[in-house]
């Protein structure tokens, strides 16, 4: 019972929810510069898809839900083989220590971000391969990168 009202609660806590920063505008310049945006969460897409369009951020071409069982490299795995993309041409953003965890496994250059689920000493401990503090650092980091 307490997991079915955490996510009613949660559900009705959407519409307060920001978006962090100057990420639409990062999204926007991703978007604009031709990177194929994928979203990947372990949320619902009802909840995503409501987040995003109340925040005005449609950049994304798919939303692919990740199983928290089966680990989130599983998800990248299957979105590779079933795109026919290889790991050399993905960089994935991500706010968790496990992100970084699934990106090693999957062989993808990962950017963890500091202002997200995980606190920034959790996130250097595993290594990433960039940690930025700001969403403007991301497009630094993919200019760098590609």
């Amino acid at each position: 019972m307490l997991t079915i009202d955490i996510v009613r609660k949660y559900k009705e806590m959407i519409p307060d929810l920001e978006a962090i920063g100057d990420i639409k505008h990062v999204l926007h310049e991703l978007k604009k510069a031709g990177f194929k945006l994928i979203l990947i969460s372990a949320n619902s897409k009802e909840n995503i898809r409501k987040f995003l369009e109340l925040n005005d951020m449609d950049y994304f071409e798919e939303i692919l839900t990740s199983h928290r069982f089966f680990g989130r490299h599983v998800t990248l795995n299957n979105y590779m083989k079933k795109t026919k993309t290889q790991s050399k041409d993905i960089i994935f953003v991500g706010d968790e220590h496990r992100d970084i965890v699934a990106c090693k496994k999957s062989n993808i250059k990962i950017i963890s971000v500091t202002w997200g689920y995980d606190f920034e000493v959790l996130l250097s401990e595993a290594n990433p391969d960039f940690i930025v503090r700001k969403p403007e650092e991301i497009l630094n980091v993919i200019q760098e990168a590609v």
